[in-house]
């Protein structure tokens, strides 16, 4: 199996970043960081793009975030390091990328493909530390509230549903739960900040 699932991707990206962020002392939005550990995979519903290809290019990356760590500095290094570690090591590791594009074409990675039971307990692994550490650090709390910014888990939201589709590819059975358990958390939360909008509609409505 030559590919990291969404919950591999969304995990990762949240210890890298929490833990970037600890160090450079930024306050993170985690639904935007989630959102983020998956951006590369856009390539997935844009025509014409190979998958792997430019988006998970380090120069296109690079280009993109330098606008954002020149205006914002170090509060957006946890981001970036969301982004980034979709490609190095996420993909690169497991599979070929186009590390390079739009310098060359060429196809860069270890292609290292663990039997399905490694790469399954390394998934199980990040999803595990990811769930501890939301709760020990309260994220899980913020998540849960009552934020617009919550509207960005919805694409994350997409990425761990679309396997269930066979989209990409079919989810194995032994990562079924884990995705579950994030389709979960970011339906809840996309739902709660719903309903306090449209309530705040309505009381707006009625004070007319």
């Amino acid at each position: 199996m030559d590919i990291m699932f969404a919950v591999g991707h969304i995990a990762l990206g949240y210890l890298i970043g929490k833990i970037s962020a600890d160090l450079t002392g930024t306050k993170l939005k985690i639904s935007i960081l989630f959102s983020l550990a998956i951006l590369p995979d856009i390539d997935l519903i844009i025509p014409g793009l190979k998958h792997r290809g430019p988006t998970h290019s380090i120069i296109i990356i690079a280009l993109s975030a330098l606008p954002f760590l020149i205006f914002y500095r170090k509060t957006a290094v946890p981001y970036v390091l969301a982004v980034l570690q979709h490609v190095i090591p996420g993909d690169y590791v497991i599979g070929g990328i186009q590390l390079f594009w739009p310098i060359t074409q060429r196809w860069y990675g270890l292609y290292y493909c663990p039997a399905s039971i490694v790469s399954g307990a390394l998934e199980w692994i990040l999803f595990a530390a990811s769930l501890l550490l939301l709760f020990r650090t309260k994220d899980m709390k913020k998540i849960l509230g009552w934020h617009a910014l919550n509207f960005a888990l919805i694409p994350p939201l997409a990425a761990v549903i679309s396997p269930l589709f066979r989209f990409p590819i079919g989810l194995p059975s032994t990562l079924l739960i884990p995705h579950l358990a994030y389709m979960l958390l970011f339906v809840f939360s996309i739902l709660r900040s719903s309903c306090r909008i449209f309530q705040k509609h309505e009381i707006s409505q009625r004070s007319m």
